[in-house]
């Protein structure tokens, strides 16, 4: 401790790097120059934080803008699908109501056709009963023509 009565002591190598590291620690410009390291530390450090930021935003704005295109393209594909699929779905549809109309007239074609059968089978019975009544007819007109010939015969040689 130096004061008005205790002088300085005298300087010796010993004292003379205590007293460079004093001076230094009381320099106001060493103190400056250490912050300004310090901040410059500070400032590589973030500029290299941003920087791999920067890097970072950059890498996921390309692989956006691919899945963005590669978004489009399904759409596109979806949609190209999905009209593909409306128009199988209408082709469907039509064919089934065919389907359906074809199933509908079929079953009116055999409605009709039973009624044709039976209306067939009755002629066919009356036509039966008619060729009957008809060799009838004829079996009696023989017989009737036998008589009368048999008839006009005795007729003659009398």
């Amino acid at each position: 401790q130096i004061t008005l009565l205790n002088p300085m002591p005298a300087v010796t190598p010993q004292n003379i790097d205590i007293l460079a590291l004093a001076k230094e620690n009381f320099d106001p410009f060493h103190q400056l120059d250490a912050e300004l390291n310090s901040m410059r530390m500070a400032h590589q450090s973030m500029s290299k934080a941003l920087s791999s930021k920067n890097q970072t935003e950059d890498e996921l704005q390309e692989r956006l803008c691919k899945l963005e295109v590669e978004y489009a393209e399904l759409k596109a594909e979806y949609m190209e699908i999905s009209k593909k699929s409306n128009l199988i779905q209408d082709d469907l549809e039509e064919k089934t109501k065919a389907l359906e109309n074809s199933r509908y007239e079929l079953k009116i074609m055999k409605s009709k056709e039973k009624a044709i059968s039976a209306e067939l089978a009755l002629k066919l019975e009356v036509e039966g009963k008619q060729h009957i009544e008809l060799n009838q007819i004829k079996s009696e007109l023989a017989t009737v023509n036998e008589a009368r010939d048999a008839t006009t015969k005795k007729l003659d040689h009398q």
